[in-house]
């Protein structure tokens, strides 16, 4: 989602959870090139990061997940790059691949250069090991070590594009630990809800959590867990 309007059903759930600390303290805004209204219930941070915040409650409600031992997340429509930039916030120290079109991947590279974080573009030429993000619009260049582990995360995205596109982003990233996506029950022609329905079905190895976000009539989550 580029941006988000919440109210504040999201962020009291936030604020009810043990570890909410932990959120507020990951959300206080430190951007200096985009300058989005405070949420009013929490001037420092704004609606948008509070939404993020939310979906990654959700996945951290729904799996075991531990942020701070996740080796890579492969996000699949990155917005502007605040998804990522929480991410690291809260403690991710692994590889972070945000996959989109060629236009967006340049304002990601603005907004996440411009706070310092270890942007490597669309090359592995000068990565580190560990903590870095990669910024990728080609199909054909999507790495490896970002197949088969790790979370893969699309909030309103993966939902948006052509089914045969979906079947090749899925071959390829394969079976990664978790599965974070948001997506609405209709997407032009496409019955998303059916869909997402039959891809569960395929990939019987994953404990599945889908419904309804009950603020958001008409959408959904989609959150798995690989079965080991």
């Amino acid at each position: 989602t580029m941006y988000h309007q919440t109210d504040e059903t999201e962020f009291n759930f936030l604020k009810s959870q043990p570890n909410w600390e932990w959120f507020k303290n990951a959300m206080i805004n430190e951007v200096p090139v985009f300058y989005p209204e405070p949420y009013f219930a929490y001037r420092p941070t704004n609606s948008n990061t509070v939404h993020h915040a939310y979906h990654i409650a959700q996945l951290l409600k729904y799996t075991n997940i531990n942020i701070n031992k996740l080796s890579t997340v492969f996000e699949f429509g990155g917005g502007y790059g605040n998804m990522c930039r929480l991410f690291f916030n809260l403690g991710f120290k692994g590889n972070y691949m945000i996959f989109d079109l060629p236009i967006f991947n340049e304002l990601q590279k603005y907004y996440l250069l411009s706070l310092e974080m270890p942007v490597v573009s669309d090359s592995i030429e000068g990565m580190d090991k560990n903590n870095n993000i990669i910024l990728m619009s080609d199909i054909k260049n999507i790495l490896d070590d970002f197949c088969n582990k790790g979370l893969f995360i699309a909030t309103w995205s993966i939902s948006e594009v052509p089914i045969y596109f979906r079947k090749k982003i899925f071959k390829i990233i394969g079976n990664p630990d978790y599965f974070s996506l948001a997506y609405q029950n209709n997407f032009e022609e496409v019955d998303n809800v059916k869909y997402f329905k039959s891809f569960c079905a395929e990939k019987k190895n994953y404990l599945w959590h889908d419904f309804e976000i009950e603020h958001l009539k008409g959408n959904r989550y989609l959150i798995g867990e690989k079965i080991k």
